[in-house]
């Protein structure tokens, strides 16, 4: 006997599938990726559904030192299932990788790389103050 929730239709399924986006705690892995990793149905409905792949949260909580290079293989996919969609990108680097700067990561040029696309950005950074300082003091 199927499981109730394989019952709901994709438009159903869908704004759930919407509203874990937000509610999930953050993980390695974004949201979409993980749901279209559940069953056949759902990889169909995630994959066909562009919204879902156009909020992009980047915690800062990953003691993994290679979350940086994994998201920066996953960023590109995430833009290219989203379609048109204008992209929603939340980016928390606060302490992350302190010792190398935020403004080091392989996501900085990606995620500029889409500046046209943002309906929403977000981020904060540690030590922003002494990186604007330094970005300032290099322009004419």
């Amino acid at each position: 006997m199927p499981h109730p929730i394989n019952k709901l239709s994709p438009e159903i399924l869908q704004e759930i599938f919407r509203k874990l986006l937000g509610d999930v705690p953050t993980e390695s892995t974004p949201v979409p990726f993980t749901l279209s990793q559940v069953c056949k149905k759902w990889r169909q409905i995630v994959l066909a559904s562009p919204f879902l792949w156009a909020e992009i949260r980047i915690p800062n909580d990953f003691p993994e030192e290679s979350y940086d290079e994994e998201m920066a293989k996953a960023l590109p996919i995430m833009f290219e299932r989203s379609g048109s969609f204008p992209l929603s990108i939340s980016y928390d680097a606060y302490d992350h990788q302190a010792e190398e700067g935020p403004l080091d990561s392989p996501l900085i040029p990606l995620l500029l790389g889409q500046a046209h696309r943002w309906d929403y950005f977000w981020t904060r950074f540690s030590y922003a103050a002494e990186y604007l300082k330094v970005a300032c003091s290099t322009s004419p």
